[in-house]
């Protein structure tokens, strides 16, 4: 399992659960994880939840019918279970109408015959939980890109950060790494067709970035494993 987060976002039980719908793989878990290739999960039939979806098929968290990829995006376990929450609660209660209400209603009915059977067996077969907590910059966010698009989250993955690595073992409850460590990474680019906007530019800098982080962590669990008599 995996799930990143900006520090600013986790003050508070709402704020994190908000925060957890920006979660993504990127750089970070590319080079870090090792994984069967599966296909481009930005590819596929288009949903919004399980019920969209073919049986064996995950709504992942590009809102594409997929096949279950590894590590498993925490991201989606809060979007299933959101049906638990006061927010959700509170949407149902100002719904105007039946129509309106039984939107409501299919869309519980799909969350639990669909999507909570799916999220709670990939989640029993979790053995690793992976949490990076991304520690804005001294000075602030970092100014936006014209045009990009880009979260928070991204901005902040695109400059010059600290960031802090947890991974547990799910099966003994005893964690296996505690990182702080600088995510900065410089990339030189090779050939005559090269990126030069600065929305690509930024998004070639953030994988660069995320990527060395993946390498720090890996190098500090080799270093542990060294010391494993």
């Amino acid at each position: 399992m995996y799930l990143r987060l900006r520090i600013a976002n986790t003050r508070t039980v709402p704020e994190l659960r908000k925060a957890a719908q920006s979660s993504l793989r990127d750089g970070f878990t590319s080079c870090l994880f090792v994984a069967r290739p599966q296909g481009d999960p930005t590819q596929g039939p288009a949903c919004r939840t399980m019920g969209d979806c073919a049986p064996g098929l995950l709504c992942n968290e590009w809102n594409v019918c997929a096949q279950p990829q590894q590590p498993y995006n925490l991201r989606l376990a809060y979007r299933t279970l959101r049906v638990l929450s006061s927010d959700w609660t509170d949407e149902v209660h100002e719904a105007t109408s039946e129509l309106g209400l039984s939107a409501y209603e299919r869309d519980l009915d799909n969350v639990a015959k669909r999507d909570v059977p799916v999220t709670l067996e990939l989640l029993a077969r979790s053995k690793y939980f992976t949490l990076v907590l991304d520690e804005d910059p001294p000075a602030g966010l970092p100014p936006e890109v014209p045009d990009a698009g880009e979260t928070p989250e991204e901005r902040v993955q695109r400059v010059a950060h600290f960031a802090r690595v947890g991974i547990w073992d799910l099966t003994s409850g005893n964690p296996v790494l505690r990182l702080r460590a600088d995510a900065s990474g410089d990339f030189v680019m090779l050939g005559q067709k090269t990126a030069k906007s600065a929305e690509s530019l930024g998004a070639q800098q953030r994988q660069v970035n995320n990527c060395e982080l993946a390498l720090r962590v890996r190098d500090a669990l080799d270093g542990a494993r060294a010391k494993t008599p």
